[in-house]
C-alpha cells in the first residue's frame, strides 16, 4: 500500500504547487535561461534550485517577483517558463512483499523473449561481459544491497542507494535482477553490469514526493556525463516544457536512446517526458496480450510491453507485484540494452526502429494508439537490428589510427572506442560474432559451396560441427593467421584445408 499513499501525496501537493489560485507568498519554480538570467533572477529574491548545462532552476518568493522577473525577461529577452511537476508513475501493488522460496522467472520476461510463440530466454553466456551503451535508471533509487542486484551499480548524486519509494528498485529488477542464484527473479538481462542510477524523488514522513522537469533533465545529464547511453523513466507529469523537449532532443541527437511510461490514467491525454517525439512512449499489456486498462494511449505511443502482475524486487530483500505502464517501461529499455550491447556499432536511431519494427503487432492494423507499433519482442527486433547494421567484418591486414596492428594483435578490446579502431577489433565483427571470426574475407569449401562467416555462424550446429570436421579441425591446431588468437572454432587450419581467402 506504500505507493498507493504516495501517489495520494504526489497528486495533492502537484495540484497545490501549480494551481492557479496561489497565495503571494507561496514559492513558485521557475527555468530561466539567457545572459544575466540567472543574476536578474537572484536580484529579485530567487534562490537558485538546480544548476543544468542549459539553464537554472530558479525559485521565487512570491508572485509579485515572479511577474517582476517577467517583465524583466521580456525587456531583456529571457528565456522563462514554470518547471513542471514531474511524478513517479506508481506501480499498483495489490499484495505485500514476501521472499520467494526459490527463483522464479517473470512472465513478462518471458514474453519478451518469445520466439515464434514459443520462449526462448538466452543462456547467460549470450551476454556481453560488459555494457559499451549502459542504462540509467532515473527514479527513487536503488537498493544496492538487495541479493538479487548487481552491486556495481554507480549512482549520480548522493543518495542514490536510498529507495525508500521501492519504485526504483522494482524497475531495476526487472531490467537487471540477477539469473542462477536461486534468488528471486530474473530480469531482461541478468545482472546487467554497469547500471547508473539517478535518484530524482526523495521522501518526507516516509511518503515519496514529486520531482521536476528542471530535475529530470539535470539527472539525464548526469547520466550522460557517467557514460549512460540508455535512460528509463518510469514518471511523468501532465504540463508540458519548452525547455524540457529541447533538452532531451539534444540528448537524443547526443547519441542516447530515452524510453518512458505511457501514464497510468487511462484517457488520451498526454504525459511528459513520454511525449515527445525524442522519447520511446510504453503502453502495459496484461498476460493475455491486451491492453492494460490503465494504459493511456495517444498519438505518442510508440510501443507496448507487459505491465500487469509484474514481479520484481523491492528494498529489504524484498518482492512484490506491481500493475503499471512504470512496469512495462523497463521491459522495453532492459531490450534496448541487450540489443545495443549486442551490436554496440548500431545507432540509437538504429535501435529504436529495430525495437519498433520487431514489436508484434496486435490491436487495430498497423501501429494504433493503444499499442503503437506493437509488443515488445526481443528476437524481431535483434534479427531487424542484426540486419540493418552493415557487417563489420574487415580484412585482418587493415591498418588502424596510429599504428598498422593487425585484427589477431589487437587484444585489449578498449583501443576499439578510438577512430580507426572501432570497426576493426575482434568484438566488434558483428555479423561474425557468434562464431568469433574476424576476416570478412576468410571463407569456408563444404559440399561444393562456399560459406562466408555469417552463413556458417547462423547454420545449424550440427552443420558447422560436420563443416568443422570435414576442414580437420581438432580443437586444439594452432589458429590461421587471420583469425583472432584461441577464439575460433573452426576457422584454425591451413589453406591447404580448404580454407581460402577471396580474390
Amino acid at each position: 500500500m506504500k505507493l498507493i499513499l504516495s501517489v495520494t501525496l504526489f497528486s495533492l501537493l502537484s495540484s497545490f504547487s501549480s494551481g492557479e489560485d496561489q497565495d503571494q507568498n507561496e514559492n513558485k519554480r521557475y527555468i530561466v535561461k539567457g545572459p544575466s538570467a540567472e543574476a536578474a533572477a537572484e536580484g529579485l529574491g530567487g534562490v537558485i534550485k538546480r544548476r543544468t548545462r542549459r539553464f537554472t532552476a530558479i525559485e521565487f518568493p512570491t508572485t509579485d517577483k515572479v511577474n517582476a522577473f517577467r517583465n524583466q525577461a521580456t525587456k531583456n529577452g529571457f528565456q522563462f517558463e514554470e518547471d513542471q511537476i514531474r511524478q513517479m508513475i506508481p506501480g499498483m501493488s495489490d499484495v505485500d512483499g514476501t521472499n520467494p522460496l526459490a527463483e522464479s522467472i517473470p512472465w513478462g520476461i518471458k514474453r519478451t523473449y518469445e520466439r515464434n510463440g514459443v520462449v526462448d530466454i538466452p543462456e547467460d553466456g549470450y551476454f556481453p561481459d560488459s555494457a559499451n551503451h549502459p542504462i540509467c535508471v532515473i527514479d527513487s533509487g536503488y537498493d544496492v544491497d538487495h541479493p538479487d542486484l548487481p552491486n556495481d551499480a554507480e549512482g549520480t548524486k548522493n543518495g542514490w542507494s536510498n529507495d525508500q519509494c521501492d519504485h526504483g528498485t522494482h524497475v531495476s529488477g526487472t531490467i537487471a535482477a540477477i539469473g542462477g542464484n536461486n534468488e528471486g527473479v530474473v530480469g531482461v538481462w541478468p545482472g546487467a553490469p554497469d547500471v547508473k542510477v539517478a535518484r530524482v524523488f526523495k521522501t518526507i514522513f516516509g511518503l515519496c514526493l514529486f520531482s521536476y522537469a528542471s530535475d529530470l533533465i539535470g539527472a539525464a545529464e548526469d547520466c550522460q556525463d557517467l557514460g549512460a547511453k540508455i535512460t528509463t523513466m518510469s514518471l511523468g507529469g501532465t504540463g508540458s516544457s519548452t525547455f524540457e523537449r529541447e533538452a532531451f532532443q539534444d540528448l537524443y541527437d547526443e547519441g542516447m536512446l530515452h524510453i518512458a511510461a505511457a501514464g497510468n490514467s487511462a484517457n488520451s491525454d498526454c504525459s511528459y517526458p513520454a511525449c515527445y517525439d525524442s522519447i520511446m512512449s510504453v503502453g502495459a499489456t496484461d498476460i493475455g496480450n491486451n491492453i492494460a486498462a490503465f494504459s493511456q494511449y495517444n498519438s505518442q505511443t510508440e510501443i507496448s510491453a507487459p505491465g500487469v502482475n509484474v514481479r520484481s524486487t523491492i528494498p529489504n530483500n524484498k518482492y512484490d507485484n506491481y500493475d503499471g505502464t512504470s512496469m512495462a517501461t523497463p521491459h522495453v529499455s532492459g531490450a534496448a540494452l541487450v540489443l545495443w550491447n549486442k551490436i554496440p556499432s548500431a545507432t540509437n536511431d538504429q535501435v529504436r526502429e529495430a525495437l519498433n519494427e520487431g514489436a508484434i503487432d496486435l490491436g487495430t492494423p498497423g501501429r494504433d494508439n493503444y499499442y503503437g507499433n506493437g509488443l515488445l519482442n526481443y528476437w524481431r527486433s535483434y534479427d531487424i537490428l542484426r540486419g540493418n547494421v552493415p557487417d563489420e567484418c574487415v580484412d585482418s591486414l587493415l591498418t588502424g589510427a596510429g599504428g598498422s596492428p593487425t585484427c589477431t594483435d589487437i587484444s585489449d578490446t578498449s583501443v576499439c572506442v578510438e577512430p580507426g579502431y572501432n570497426s576493426h577489433c575482434p568484438k566488434a565483427c558483428i555479423a561474425c560474432e557468434d562464431f568469433r571470426c574476424v576476416d570478412s574475407t576468410l571463407r569456408w569449401q563444404f559440399n561444393d559451396k562456399e560459406y562466408d562467416c555469417l552463413q556458417l555462424a547462423s547454420a545449424p550446429e550440427k552443420r558447422r560441427n560436420k563443416a568443422c570436421r570435414e576442414i580437420g579441425h581438432p580443437r586444439s591446431l594452432t589458429p590461421w593467421r587471420s583469425c583472432s588468437r584461441g577464439e575460433m572454432e573452426c576457422c584454425v587450419t591451413t589453406p591447404s584445408r580448404k580454407i581460402f581467402r577471396k580474390p
